[in-house]
């Protein structure tokens, strides 16, 4: 959202891109994409609105109108959501690798690859862009201007969130329910913590006031579900606070999407049974509850390991409280 408008898209069953006046909910224009599905958030920067699509095409909007600026197609699909940063839009590509276009142009700047399936979405930062590489567990650190690999740091399983970069530290969860903690600058590990052990971390961390905020899905066989927002202390790794999304059993407690913090509230939709849950930070310095987890072990190359710039400055205990929405049909990743 900005400037009192929200954009969105939606699959029916072709894509089509919508721009709401976020204070009456009218239309104010919409979009129809190709023949194909959109699985990723759209970009907003200087006017436009980048798009990505399952069938490959990616194109950019201009804001106030829909109109299209400039479209291509790229082969492999996009299941992640794009970036912009310095006249850039960088994409992870399925089975192919990190994209960087002319954000201007379209035009292909550079195209590195990585193994396997992408759905993890990208995170720029001081000149570096910040990936999770599915079937090789591993979080990619590139030059943005040039493509080239600068470091990666292996992860215990699946990477399939997206990084969140503050303060020099990268942010990463992946399928074991661990949640790690690299210097952005060297790939160093810092910190990590099994979050929720044997519960696949479904959401990208968000990093707010010193505290990093991630939710928990199912586990390997998708017949068991967590389904729980966790706050974790972002210098020490430490677990502060976690509580359940949803009061419903069994599947109703599938979170996927990532939480918002705004405004004293951490917001977080549930996959699982359609509610939105909003966690009010009411308490100026809430009492740490500390969750076992094994001992941290650096799984990062290289391997020195720096001191944590951020300060943790957690504001809160987080109360729930759920607002029914439409259920989802759960499709499982």
């Amino acid at each position: 959202m900005k400037n009192g408008v929200v954009y969105y898209g939606v699959n029916r069953p072709t894509p089509v891109v919508f721009a709401i006046n976020a204070a009456t909910g009218t239309e104010i224009w919409r979009h129809n994409g190709p023949f194909a599905n959109i699985v990723s958030s759209p970009a907003l920067e200087s006017g436009r609105l980048y798009l990505a699509y399952t069938d490959g095409t990616v194109e950019a909007l201009d804001a106030a109108n829909g109109q299209t600026i400039w479209s291509v197609i790229h082969p492999g699909g996009a299941y992640s959501s794009p970036a912009v940063s310095g006249g850039r839009l960088y994409i992870a590509i399925h089975n192919q690798g990190l994209l960087a276009l002319d954000a201007d142009t379209g035009s292909q700047l550079w195209l590195t690859p990585m193994p396997g399936p992408q759905w993890s979405s990208p995170a720029v930062e001081n000149g570096r862009v910040f990936v999770g590489s599915r079937d090789d567990h591993k979080l990619y650190a590139f030059d943005a201007a040039t493509g080239n690999t600068l470091w990666t740091a292996t992860t215990s399983d699946w990477v399939q969130t997206s990084p969140a970069v503050a303060n020099g530290v990268v942010y990463i969860a992946n399928n074991a329910g661990t949640l790690y903690a690299f210097n952005a600058g060297t790939g160093s590990l810092i910190w990590q913590r099994a979050v929720s052990p044997g519960f696949a971390i479904g959401s990208s961390p968000t990093v707010a006031n010193g505290v990093v905020y991630v939710a928990s899905a199912l586990d390997a066989s998708a017949t068991h579900f967590d389904g729980k927002l966790y706050a974790v202390d972002a210098t020490t790794g430490q677990v502060l606070f976690s509580d359940v999304v949803s009061e419903g059993q069994g599947e109703a407690r599938w979170v996927q999407a990532s939480p918002t913090v705004d405004n004293g509230v951490v917001y977080i939709p549930n996959y699982g049974d359609g509610t939105v849950a909003a966690f009010w930070l009411n308490a100026p310095t809430p009492s740490p509850t500390p969750t076992a987890s094994p001992t941290p072990t650096s799984t990062a190359t290289p391997t020195a390991t720096p001191s944590a710039t951020p300060t943790a400055t957690p504001t809160s205990t987080p109360r729930p409280h759920s607002t029914p929405k439409p259920h989802p049909t759960p499709r499982p990743r």
